[in-house]
């Protein structure tokens, strides 16, 4: 396996500073969506829904994963797809609220449209959640896009390459001159597919090690540069 730098700062400006437009995925990197309204919680009850509508609930060991719900419902059926997508946007809308800012984030898309280039939002979270929180904590004028999940086809969801070539193409940019910056195996799974350069953001236990064998071209455990 590759060698993976970890808190590589002159790798990571170079990373950036190479970049014509920049891609961040939105739970994780810019908030943590679920801090006040936990996704086992909302999971659980997407599982209820399935099974009173005669369905089994899925097994997977990642069931307490909202979005693996939402893409089950969907292989069941359309019409349970369609409910479950609904109440997720409700769910994720009310989480929210109660989300807690990543350490460093503002910071970082402060700097980056300071240089001019794009900032896009990659996210398979709902664009309704997405925006309301940005201009709830005044982040909106950072931000020249946001490419939330497709509420018609949740298999269009990261770790598909769908979303970031999107964005990409919002732009008008090149996939290689993008860089996403992302803190789950799906989103450098996307980017891989995507030929975008991508940049993994471990800040819990365990995921260093998770992330790491995916490869990214930079691992970073904190938005905080060093002084």
């Amino acid at each position: 396996m590759r060698h993976v730098p970890v808190d590589d700062w002159v790798l990571f400006r170079r990373l950036l500073n190479d970049a014509d437009a920049l891609l961040l995925d939105f739970d994780g990197p810019v908030c943590s969506v679920f801090a006040g309204y936990p996704a086992p919680v909302i999971a659980a009850e997407l599982r209820t829904l399935i099974h009173d509508a005669g369905q089994p609930p899925p097994s997977e060991f990642d069931a307490d994963d909202p979005h693996t719900i939402l893409g089950y419902a969907a292989e069941l059926s359309p019409v349970l797809g369609r409910q479950i997508e609904a109440v997720l946007q409700t769910r994720e809308i009310e989480a929210v609220a109660t989300a807690t800012p990543t350490p460093g984030a503002a910071e970082l898309m402060a700097t980056w449209h300071a240089t001019g280039r794009p900032l896009a939002i990659v996210s398979n979270n709902t664009t309704d959640a997405i925006t309301r929180y940005l201009t709830a904590h005044d982040l909106s004028v950072y931000i020249d896009h946001v490419q939330g999940r497709d509420p018609r086809d949740p298999t269009l969801m990261k770790p598909n390459p769908h979303l970031v070539a999107e964005a990409a193409k919002a732009f008008d940019v090149d996939t290689g001159r993008c860089v996403l910056i992302g803190d789950s195996a799906t989103d450098i799974q996307a980017a891989h597919a995507a030929e975008v350069p991508v940049i993994a953001y471990a800040n819990k236990p365990g995921k260093r090690d998770r992330l790491i064998r995916t490869v990214p071209a930079l691992l970073l455990t904190s938005f905080l540069v060093p002084d």
